[in-house]
């Protein structure tokens, strides 16, 4: 297999930048029985900010599978049981089926590699053109399906895709490169429902380049889903072609009757449209329902962007927009649209941008504390999805549900910095 290496900026617990390497490298696979051992599972510390400051895992009880290759893999399939965990050794897995989870129901299923970095596990298709490998993993009629600590990628459709009566899925730590269409989809129960109670957090979902050359992509897509959770994640060159059918395509897409997703403190660098919650007009039921956008870094280059739209889109009832920091660079008009008659009810409050914030349609919202002329000279390095502030912060009330910044950081009782970064004299102002 050929090596690569994509590099991506992350800011730790000191707000001081640092540099991580995610390689993919060739190397050679080991086969070894299976074993039943003890394994690190979720730590509960407090929450990071990046991908690349990710808890670490602690020790749990349960019966555990280790894996050195994809055959075993499959083996492990055939023979799987509710509350088991499948650990992948340090290597390369290169897939000529999914990793499919079928059949009768379990519960409590773990798939993770067997250390805390996601570059030590590699699982390949055949190339996100190539639909011999159309998913990485497929879960059906699974709940408490964990994934995590792997990278999963160049796979012709999915790097995993959930069918319904596939709930409480916990996605973590993981890296998502160059699928041929969605990267995680939840889908359908054609009635208005999915898959319920997702979290996705301290991922990267990127493109090396570009997405598929129809444009039929997105990042975190999901049909009819309640309760989804989605943060800490970096979501990166999510973006068409320039002669793609579908343009505009949103990083993280909840819509077809999906309800009260939380998508908060991610970074979102040269998307398409970062975030949207509701994308058509229905009729019979919402195309989204409730939820917060919060906390964001939104950033995005048209020159690298060839079909820039709004940063956040909202066709949803009863939705909050709070403390987003989106620039635009001139791409595109409107940094935050809600649209048609149907949307009401939405709150957009506190949010710094270098673009208007505007109604379309009919739709509704309660527009104050916004800000819709800031600057790249105000942050700390834009054109890297750094948005933190290094100067010029604007204050506003705050707000009931966002009590905290991008940095996990408490926001004061009184006025508060506009924007995903609250400004600390004694914190922001050493970063001039």
């Amino acid at each position: 297999m050929k090596s690569g290496v994509s590099i991506l900026l992350v800011v730790d617990s000191t707000r001081t930048r640092k540099l991580e390497a995610y390689a993919t490298k060739g190397s050679s696979m080991k086969t070894s029985s299976i074993v039943v051992l003890s394994i690190l599972a979720f730590a509960t510390a407090s929450y990071a900010r990046s991908p690349g400051d990710a808890p670490a895992l602690s020790a749990v009880k349960g019966t555990v599978v280790t894996v050195s290759n994809v055959e075993e893999i499959y083996r492990a399939l055939r023979r799987l049981k509710s509350n088991t965990t499948i650990v992948l050794r340090k290597g390369n897995y290169q897939l000529h089926r999914p990793i499919h989870i079928a059949g009768e129901r379990r519960n409590n299923i773990t798939i993770r590699g067997e250390t805390d970095r996601y570059e030590d596990v590699i699982i390949r298709g055949a190339g996100m053109n190539n639909k011999a490998v159309y998913h990485g993993i497929l879960a059906e009629n699974v709940e408490r399906l964990t994934i995590a600590n792997v990278t999963i990628g160049w796979v012709g459709f999915h790097p995993i895709a959930l069918n319904p009566k596939c709930d409480k899925v916990h996605v973590y730590h993981c890296r998502f490169v160059d699928a041929g269409e969605q990267f995680i989809k939840a889908s359908s129960d054609g009635k208005g429902g999915g898959v319920d109670d997702g979290i996705v957090e301290y991922s990267v979902i990127e493109y090396m380049k570009t997405g598929p050359a129809n444009g039929y992509t997105n990042g975190v897509d999901v049909h009819g889903g309640k309760n989804w959770v989605i943060r800490h994640n970096l979501f990166r060159n999510i973006r068409t072609p320039a002669g793609a059918q579908y343009k505009a395509v949103p990083a993280v897409l909840m819509w077809n009757g999906a309800k009260n997703t939380v998508c908060e403190a991610n970074t979102f660098i040269n998307c398409d449209r970062a975030i949207a919650y509701g994308l058509v007009q229905r009729k019979g039921f919402p195309d989204h329902e409730g939820g917060i956008i919060r906390n964001n870094f939104i950033y995005a280059d048209k020159r690298q962007v060839k079909h820039l739209d709004t940063g956040i889109f909202v066709a949803s009832r009863r939705t909050k927009v709070l403390h987003n920091t989106i620039l635009l660079n001139g791409g595109y008009p409107y940094a935050i649209e809600t649209r048609w008659r149907t949307t009401g009810g939405v709150e957009v409050v506190n949010n710094l941008t270098d673009a208007r914030i505007v109604n379309r349609d009919g739709a509704q919202m309660i527009n104050t504390g916004n800000s819709t002329n800031a600057q790249t000279r105000l942050f700390e390095s834009s054109a890297t999805g750094d948005l933190h502030l290094v100067g010029g912060p604007v204050r506003a009330k705050p707000h009931s549900a966002c009590l905290k910044d991008w940095d996990d950081g408490k926001r004061p009782s009184g006025r508060v910095t506009v924007g995903a970064d609250e400004y600390r004299v004694t914190r922001n102002s050493a970063k001039k």
